[in-house]
């Protein structure tokens, strides 16, 4: 990431309640994706697999469509647990925010 990419990216903070941690199967995984408000498609996802307590930037690098996040003046920002590892699949939690620039975002999920 360039310094002028980094410094747009809101800080994403995901925190997982550690009774639903511990009850996930292997397939699991933590999606936080980027989208324009009041879409679904995300403009960028990043997908990992789920800790108690992470902290991320979605970044150009994490573009699914190859254009700056930078350039987008508000996105929708959506953290989704999945327990079969499918976005579109069986979803245990889902959350979203609307944010600008350098925002710091905070998810929690149940």
């Amino acid at each position: 990431d360039t310094p002028a990419a980094s410094a747009a990216a809101p800080t994403i903070t995901v925190h997982i309640h550690p009774d639903t941690l511990a009850s996930l199967p292997p397939t699991a995984r933590l999606y936080v994706s980027a989208s324009l408000p009041g879409e679904r498609m995300p403009l960028a996802v990043r997908a990992t697999a789920p800790a108690l307590t992470q902290t991320l930037q979605l970044t150009d690098r994490d573009s699914m469509t190859g254009e700056s996040l930078g350039s987008r003046p508000q996105l929708t920002y959506r953290a989704i647990l999945s327990a079969d590892g499918n976005v579109s699949g069986a979803r245990l939690a889902e959350k979203e925010h609307i944010a600008s620039g350098d925002a710091t975002l905070s998810f929690d999920l149940p």
